[in-house]
């Protein structure tokens, strides 16, 4: 690969948690609860190193399979509307090489004691197109392990708390 490709993807994922906006909100922005569900996937580990929750605030995580969390994520908050909306760029690398970057936005709509959770992520791969279908699976996993965990928490809080 030419030391100046770059490869585009945009990556759209939608789920509706069995939980009120409020508690997926919470999930998303409290430190305690991220690492905790950052944690519960089966095939991605995600260590949440520093996180800075705030508009202009950075947070940093590795992640990969377990025993062996090779990328890094540097994301910082650009927007966030509390309960609405939160968009961060996501620089992703590998030993300390770049490898993509990504706009991602996270809409988030009440729906009753339920919320719908959009996500989208405009990402560039530089130099390999393979890392594009990487961030799929990152991406996938994040959603999957928050499921998991607003699932688990609610079963011991006595609420509904499945993701479909």
């Amino acid at each position: 690969m030419s030391a100046l490709a770059t490869h585009h993807r945009t990556v759209v994922l939608a789920r509706t948690f069995e939980v009120p906006v409020t508690r997926l909100y919470a999930a998303l922005s409290l430190a305690d609860e991220r690492a905790r569900s950052a944690s519960v996937g089966e095939d991605i580990h995600v260590v949440l190193d520093e996180v800075d929750f705030r508009v202009g605030g950075h947070d940093l995580l590795r992640f990969g399979p377990w025993g062996h969390p090779r990328f890094t994520v540097l994301s910082t908050y650009h927007d966030i509307v509390p309960e609405r909306r939160i968009v961060s760029c996501d620089v992703v690398s590998e030993r300390g090489t770049p490898v993509s970057v990504a706009v991602a936005t996270i809409e988030l709509k009440p729906l009753g004691h339920r919320c719908q959770l959009k996500l989208t992520a405009q990402l560039v791969a530089l130099h390999d197109p393979d890392r594009l279908e990487g961030a799929d699976v990152y991406y996938e996993t994040l959603l999957a392990n928050l499921g998991r965990y607003l699932a688990d928490v609610v079963r011991l809080d006595g609420r509904p708390g499945s993701v479909r």
